[in-house]
C-alpha cells in the first residue's frame, strides 16, 4: 500500500481519505451510541458546559441546521458528543482507503469533526464565546 505525503508535505489529507475517515467515524458513533449511551468524563463535562448555557445549546442547534454537510452525518448534538468520545479516547491515524489503495495521515481528527461546523453564522457566534472555549479547553485538556 502506497503512502501519499505529496500535500503540504502529508499534513492534509486527500478528499478520499478524510471522507473515508469520517465515515468511519460517524457508523462508530451510531455503534457506540446504542451500545454505551453515557460519554466519557471529558465529553461529559463538555457535554454539561454547551447544556448550561441556553445561548450555546441554541447555537449548536443552530449550527446542524446551516452546515449543509452534517444532516445526513451528525444529526445533532447528541451524536457529535458520541463522535468526540471515540476521538478523544484515541490517538491520531492513518487512514487506509482500500479501493485506491493508499494510507494517509488524518492530522488532527477533531479538527475534521470542528471543520464541519465552523462554516456557518452560528459556530462564528459559538467560538466566540469565553464559555465554549473554556469547555473546549478543557476537553482538548481532558481535565476539570
Amino acid at each position: 500500500m502506497a503512502l501519499n505525503l505529496r500535500r503540504y508535505n502529508g499534513w492534509i489529507p486527500s478528499r478520499k481519505a478524510y471522507d473515508a475517515y469520517f465515515s468511519d467515524l460517524v457508523r462508530g458513533a451510531t455503534t457506540r451510541s446504542r451500545a454505551l449511551p453515557t460519554h466519557t468524563p471529558p465529553v461529559k463535562e463538555f457535554e454539561q458546559a454547551i447544556r448550561a448555557d441556553p445561548a450555546m445549546v441554541k447555537l449548536f442547534d443552530d449550527v446542524f441546521l446551516q452546515a449543509p454537510e452534517l444532516p445526513s452525518q451528525i444529526p445533532d448534538f447528541d451524536h457529535f458528543l458520541h463522535i468526540l468520545d471515540l476521538i478523544v479516547g484515541e490517538p491520531p491515524k492513518f487512514k487506509v482507503v482500500e479501493e485506491g489503495g493508499f494510507s494517509e495521515p488524518i492530522g488532527v481528527p477533531m479538527y475534521i469533526l470542528f471543520d464541519l461546523l465552523s462554516n456557518t453564522s452560528a459556530a462564528y457566534d459559538l467560538f466566540r464565546m469565553k464559555a465554549f472555549n473554556q469547555a473546549l479547553k478543557k476537553l482538548l485538556l481532558m481535565r476539570p
